[in-house]
């Protein structure tokens, strides 16, 4: 049996592997297989469980603003650090996968921000 699923480009594509788990159509009629998470995607969105975002603009404008003001690194300071502090430091941000300046923003971020607690 064919199923019809509304492809990336606005239009139905049938074909012998459309609804089989893994297979999306795609304009050029070649079937072209999905990640799981691309699938599950589209199962929610077929199933309804998207519902489309009211006033659209208005809250990528407020996104556009939170994402702004994360990023706003505008001030800078020098502080002194022991070497070993340091390269504990380093270490770590290795570990994390981030750049060291970018560690202690945010350690100092969330600290100021209550997000630590005494121990």
């Amino acid at each position: 049996m064919r199923k019809k699923i509304l492809n990336n480009y606005g239009d139905y594509r049938t074909g012998s592997r459309v609804g089989q788990k893994g297979y999306l159509p795609y304009k050029d009629s070649k079937m072209k297989k999905v990640e799981k998470s691309e699938a599950e995607v589209l199962k929610a969105f077929e199933d309804g469980e998207w519902q489309p975002l009211k006033d659209v603009q208005k809250k990528k404008t407020e996104y556009a603003r939170y994402a702004k003001n994360t990023a706003a690194k505008n001030k800078r300071i020098n502080i002194r650090l022991s070497e070993k502090d340091l390269a504990n430091l380093k270490a770590k941000s290795l570990e994390e996968g981030i750049p060291y300046q970018t560690l202690i923003a945010s350690i100092i971020h969330n600290y100021v921000h209550g997000k630590f607690r005494e121990i």
